[in-house]
């Protein structure tokens, strides 16, 4: 493409998509995640009353901590990160490609991105990977985390590497911008202007496309009008033009409907139970706590002003005619809810342990205590 206001057309529809469906979406995930509201301001907006103590239940994240060692030993445990066997003959120990390979592919803080696309998966239902070249690196290659917004695709993408147009939002402040050679210098200055804020951030866009099955890149801002770099075939430092697109998906479940718009993770699964749990607690603390304070009232006629004097001390005798207030406390049968529904969330997600050891009732089997067992053994082993 390399018209540049042809390109312009194949990305805008990305670009708004982007912008209305997946950054909203990913703000909001966030938000359910760390749950980032105080009593103070939930007071003040009228959610809850005065003298409400906000109890913030974060089973989202919860649920999402639990998971994640299993990814850190899916990746660190393997002595190898590659198996070779030659079909002719079996036999044939490749041992002496194999280790230096995985040397040369775990470099410092080499699993960080994998971690980072199995907790963005885990919230919102997919994570993303970029394979960059990286001189760097022992074999020249390195693995970069993307975010959940950073990958543009088209609302019915199904395979990101079947799409005729892809891109990655990314951030730049200025100085990293003209540091960039290859960048057009009268698109940049124009991009650029008379700002003097050097930590302005830049949104620029990397396109990938397809043309003959082979893979071209440019890029351009968002604002722009015309290319910071003009389109051309894309290399990833093989010395070869590649026909695959360097970004690569990881979904959290695999479903029959494919589309990576509709990928979902634990702020869509866990969403309600959380709300219920947080309200629940919420409700039972705050009326615990009404249950066992003081709320006298006078009977008859009081001047108000003495009133706001007068302090009730044990072994003095009230001036004033008493009524004493008592808010029942919460039924116990609440809590007991709760934790079924707490139970249920974790059963559903194959947290064995969690859920059959928690049990209240007699009627755990052997075999869920055995397998709870097993769970919380091997779950050991996985502790960061």
């Amino acid at each position: 493409m390399k018209d540049f206001q042809a390109l312009k057309t194949a990305t805008s529809s990305l670009i708004s998509f982007n912008k209305d469906k997946i950054v909203p979406r990913e703000q909001a995930n966030r938000e359910r995640r760390e749950l980032p509201f105080t009593k103070e301001k939930l007071r003040e907006d009228g959610s809850i009353l005065a003298d409400d103590i906000y109890i913030p239940m974060r089973i989202i994240n919860d649920n999402i901590r639990r998971d994640m060692p299993q990814y850190t030993s899916w990746l660190r445990m393997p002595q190898r990160l590659i198996l070779l066997k030659d079909p002719l003959m079996p036999a044939k120990s490749f041992e002496m490609l194999e280790g230096p390979y995985t040397d040369g592919l775990r470099y410092t803080n080499w699993d960080e991105p994998y971690y980072l696309a199995a907790d963005s998966a885990e919230l919102h239902g997919v994570g993303y990977v970029k394979v960059l070249y990286d001189p760097a690196a022992p074999l020249h290659v390195s693995v970069s985390f993307l975010n959940y917004s950073e990958v543009l695709f088209d609302k019915e993408c199904r395979d990101l590497q079947r799409q005729a147009v892809i891109a990655i939002k990314s951030f730049w402040i200025q100085e990293e911008i003209l540091a960039q050679e290859e960048f057009n210098k009268e698109v940049v200055e124009k991009l650029i202007g008379e700002n003097k804020d050097g930590n302005k951030q830049y949104e620029l866009y990397q396109v990938f496309y397809k043309v003959n099955g082979i893979v071209w890149s440019c890029w351009h801002a968002d604002s722009g009008e015309d290319y910071l770099r003009e389109p051309k075939p894309y290399e990833a430092g093989r010395g070869a033009i590649e026909t695959v697109y360097p970004v690569f998906d990881y979904r959290l479940f695999v479903t029959e409907d494919r589309r990576l718009a509709m990928a979902r993770g634990r702020a869509y699964y866990d969403s309600d139970i959380q709300e219920a749990v947080t309200v629940t607690w919420t409700s039972v603390i705050s009326a615990n706590k009404r249950a066992s304070g003081f709320y006298p009232t006078t009977d008859g006629e009081i001047d108000e002003k003495a009133a706001s004097k007068f302090v009730l001390e044990r072994g003095k005798l009230s001036p004033y005619k008493l009524k004493l207030n008592q808010f029942p406390y919460p039924p116990s049968t609440v809590l007991t809810t709760v934790d079924s529904l707490v139970r249920q969330n974790q059963a559903n997600q194959g947290y064995t342990d969690f859920a059959a050891m928690n049990r209240v009732d007699s009627g755990k089997t052997a075999t869920e205590i055995n397998a709870a067992r097993e769970v919380k053994t091997e779950q050991a082993g996985q502790v960061l």
